[in-house]
């Protein structure tokens, strides 16, 4: 059953806690807010900020994630949790900040909140096991709430973190976790010039099977991944989600799927980010021993991206231009 009030509640502490946060720990200007920048702010028309790449591109994007798990803990669907994130959204920009309402953020907080936040959800539902107990539970909460931390409050709220139910066995979907852990060399300049050097961490889940039903509903197949990495100002190097929106199998091994994606990057060698609609066709073989070939092949428009540029203009004072494109795949 859905939980309005518990829902509103979430939805409410994803706003109300970060800019608590803010005004009256880290002192932010820009968190003073009143009834008279509540004031001015309705009567603005939405603009391109200039705040940094990592803030605007991921930052917005968890925050989005929260506001998303908000309806999805409370057992709303997918669909019916996507008005939480643009509200949420609204909300932060027109009454959390004294800042002139972000066109971009309200984007970005949009479509990749709804992406980071379903995909987190997902994953969570494979690590949650309210039978377990001892250090197993406490290892499986700790997860869920570095994971997912919109789902982690409201399962401490609600004391769900320690409640044992008893006869829970919990129903996985088919997914595959990888794990890598290399090295990257970037030279700038010829080999042995001196670039960059860092040990990287990479984590990725594969979740469902495309081609195991006749339709697909809004992220029933997915991939998500994070990516860790020494010598960068934030340790935190990439995070990205894609899933299926909607797909119908058109033959056996052929599924025509419509996606929505994000994806973010940044180190000292590169940064993008993304959000992404995409359409098109995946095949499979039937297994023929060991083996099977697959294939993909699609189309992508992404309304809001952000690419580094040389060219900044002055009134813009950001080293990175906001855009919108399309793709093949």
């Amino acid at each position: 059953p859905r939980h309005w009030g518990g829902a509103m509640f979430d939805w409410s502490f994803a706003n109300v806690f970060p800019w608590a946060y803010n005004r009256f720990a880290s002192g932010q200007d820009w968190a003073r807010v009143s009834p008279d920048t509540w004031s001015r702010n309705v009567q603005r028309l939405p603009t391109w900020d200039k705040n940094s790449f990592y803030a605007n591109h991921l930052a917005h994007a968890y925050h989005g994630a929260m506001y998303h798990n908000a309806g999805r803990a409370n057992g709303f669907s997918f669909l019916a949790s996507v008005p939480f994130t643009v509200a949420g959204s609204a909300v932060w920009e027109y009454f959390g900040e004294t800042n002139v309402p972000s066109l971009n953020d309200m984007m970005t907080t949009t479509a990749g909140g709804i992406v980071l936040g379903e995909v987190t959800y997902r994953a969570s539902q494979l690590v949650l096991d309210d039978g377990a107990r001892g250090l197993d539970r406490l290892l499986r909460e700790v997860a869920v709430f570095a994971l997912n931390t919109g789902l982690g409050v409201h399962r401490l709220t609600r004391g769900k973190s320690w409640k044992v139910t008893r006869g829970m066995t919990p129903t996985r979907a088919p997914h595959e976790v990888s794990f890598d852990v290399g090295y990257r060399s970037v030279e700038d300049g010829g080999l042995g010039a001196g670039g960059l050097q860092q040990a990287v961490v990479r984590a990725g889940l594969h979740h469902g099977d495309p081609f195991a039903q006749d339709r697909l509903t809004p992220f029933d197949v997915f991939d998500m991944s994070i990516e860790f990495g020494s010598n960068q100002p934030r340790t935190l190097m990439a995070v990205q989600g894609a899933g299926i929106l909607t797909g119908t199998r058109l033959a056996p091994g052929v599924v025509l799927g419509a996606t929505m994606e994000y994806g973010f990057r940044s180190s000292t060698v590169y940064e993008f980010s993304a959000g992404a609609f995409g359409l098109g066709l995946r095949g499979r073989t039937p297994a023929s021993g060991r083996w099977r070939a697959g294939a993909e092949l699609g189309v992508l428009a992404s309304p809001v991206a952000a690419v580094p540029t040389d060219f900044s203009l002055a009134w813009i004072e950001r080293p990175y231009d906001i855009t919108a494109g399309v793709g093949a795949r």
